[in-house]
């Protein structure tokens, strides 16, 4: 028996889908009808939904971006984003949905707060409108974000518009807000840097200054000119050391000379004849006291009288005498007393005189002015030129000496800083390449404060990329959803369906035997002659009323359908209609 209801199932036409669906008219024709007015129900109860959308153009600053830069360089979805994150804060939401009674004060109360703000959130939407345009940079063509749409979706036309109108407010004080406060950080965080570089770099500066006062000798810079003044260092004290060893030739010549002039002139006596000086006298009495010595006795007259006279002039010629004739003439007494103190003893007079001539010449040589024969006492031009000249040799000679004593301590100085140089240089170099870094940091971050403080000006005077309302949010006149029509449209073709899916079920649930295949299945043998089911009058009396009430129905659900097709599209929108009428009933 399965096999046959198989075989029935697979061999069905359309013809035999009609026949099924009169078959089963009736339960088929409820359920459809049932499933209509639901949809119809539906579609005319359903409560309407109004957008209120608001249109923001995203303008470019005014001033061109090659003359000022703002510091604020975030592409406009991105910033779009951020503004969205910072608008649709739980504490935003919440203050909207109290300020306009979105919810009533019963689900308020017994909803959590996120699922307010999730909802108020699928509420809202945020389009960004996009255009082609040329990248002024590259030159290729590229898509921006040229402006975005926030809309609000609620059942209440005017509560719709209210919380647009407070969300275009919330987006474009958010997008002033952050702006102003990217473009200030900014300059904050350049203020910083540039300070810490500005430290740095004097901290480098005073070191440099410290390492030059250090080093001023020895800097690179110097090193040039250090080599050539111990060049000519050198040269001159060649030429120094050749002139002194010429000054100390022309002074021992000179020296010569002097030992072999006398300081006095002879006197000219009256007769014509030169008088001869004390020194001269002295050394004549001197030669005839030792050549009369070795005739006479010490005590003899002409001894004695030369030795007084000796003594005399040798006393007065003492304080006149050079130091090397003074000190010759010292030894030559001293030699005479020894000579004495052999013959005679300490206390013979001789000896005491001759201890005290000693005694008092080298008390002359210890005198500053026995240290050379004045000028001014000497009388002889010539001994007196001579004298000048190895004064002024002996000056001359004395001054070199201190200048060649100070060109070679200049000269070791100058090695000295010329040693230093390579490490210095190096040092010098290592200091000023971290001050020229840290200077071209410094000079950068300048530029970038000057022109954080003007983008902070550009974004104080809004003439930066901005936010601009261009459509402001107006009271929606019809609604966006449901779309009624639709509704009724999707109603019919379930109901249909719905009915069709009846039908199948009952033939499905029948177990009688219909048709000629369906006897063939079950005999194996075609019928001969097929008589189609007579109704009897009892039977057609039973079915008159149900085809009557069938058509009336029918009638009534397309009239209702056209009519509300005629009003929706010639008078007025359902759902307006269907709005108006809610609200006059103040519901």
């Amino acid at each position: 028996m399965s096999s046959y209801y198989e075989q029935e199932e697979q061999g069905k036409s359309g013809m035999d889908y009609v026949r099924l669906i009169k078959r089963h008219k009736k339960p088929s024709m409820i359920v459809a009808s049932i499933v209509f007015i639901i949809s119809l129900l539906v579609a005319l109860f359903w409560p309407p939904t109004y957008r209120s959308t608001a249109t923001i153009l995203i303008e470019e600053q005014d001033i061109p971006t090659d003359m000022v830069r703002s510091t604020v360089t975030t592409f406009a979805d991105k910033q779009i984003q951020e503004i969205t994150q910072r608008a649709m804060t739980l504490t935003n939401i919440m203050d909207l949905v109290s300020k306009y009674e979105l919810v009533s004060k019963k689900d308020l109360d017994r909803t959590p707060r996120s699922e307010i703000a999730l909802d108020f959130k699928e509420d809202t939407k945020i389009d960004v409108i996009s255009a082609n345009v040329v990248d002024p940079i590259s030159g290729r063509p590229t898509e921006a974000t040229i402006a975005f749409t926030i809309s609000y979706e609620h059942n209440n036309p005017k509560k719709a518009q209210k919380v647009t109108n407070d969300l275009v407010s919330i987006y474009l004080r958010e997008n002033i807000k952050q702006r102003s406060e990217q473009a200030k950080n900014a300059r904050e965080f350049l203020d910083k840097e540039g300070g810490t570089l500005e430290d740095e770099l004097a901290g480098y500066e005073k070191e440099m200054a410290d390492f030059k006062q250090q080093n001023k000798d020895s800097l690179p810079e110097l090193f040039n000119y250090n080599m050539q003044v111990s060049d000519r260092l050198e040269r001159e004290l060649l030429d120094l050391n050749s002139y002194i060893a010429q000054l100390q030739s022309e002074l021992l010549d000179i020296e010569s000379r002097v030992s072999t002039v006398s300081p006095y002139a002879p006197t000219i006596l009256a007769d014509g004849r030169a008088a001869m000086g004390d020194v001269d006298r002295l050394k004549a009495l001197q030669s005839e006291f030792r050549e009369k010595s070795a005739r006479y006795k010490e005590d003899h007259p002409d001894l004695v009288r030369l030795k007084s006279e000796i003594n005399r002039l040798a006393a007065v010629v003492g304080s006149t005498l050079k130091p090397d004739d003074l000190k010759k003439l010292i030894l030559q007494n001293q030699s005479e007393l020894n000579a004495l103190k052999v013959k005679f003893t300490d206390e013979h007079p001789a000896v005491i005189d001759k201890r005290n001539l000693i005694k008092s010449m080298k008390s002359q040589q210890g005198n500053a002015r026995v240290s050379e024969v004045n000028v001014a006492s000497a009388d002889n031009p010539l001994y007196v030129q001579l004298l000048t000249k190895k004064n002024s040799l002996t000056l001359e000679i004395r001054s070199s000496k201190e200048k060649l004593v100070s060109l070679e301590e200049q000269l070791k100085a100058v090695n000295v800083a010329i040693a230093k140089s390579p490490d210095v240089e190096v040092k010098y170099q290592d200091l000023s390449r971290h001050y020229q870094e840290v200077s071209m940091k410094y000079a950068e971050i300048k530029m970038k404060q000057r022109t954080a403080g003007l983008a902070v000006q550009l974004e104080q005077e809004l003439r930066s990329e901005r936010f601009t309302l261009i459509e402001p949010p107006t009271e929606p006149q019809a609604p966006t959803s449901p779309n009624r029509i639709v509704i009724v449209i999707l109603g019919l073709l379930l109901s249909a369906g719905v009915g069709l899916a009846v039908a199948l079920l009952k033939d499905a649930l029948d177990q009688s035997i219909r048709g000629n295949n369906a006897v063939m299945g079950v005999t194996g043998v075609m019928p001969l002659v097929t008589i189609q089911y007579i109704k009897n009058p009892e039977e057609m009396m039973r079915s008159e009323p149900n085809r009557k009430l069938l058509i009336v129905f029918g009638g009534l659900i397309l009239l209702v359908i056209t009519s509300m097709a005629l009003i929706h599209f010639f008078y007025k929108p359902l759902d307006v209609m269907w709005f108006i009428a809610l609200r006059k009933l103040g519901i």
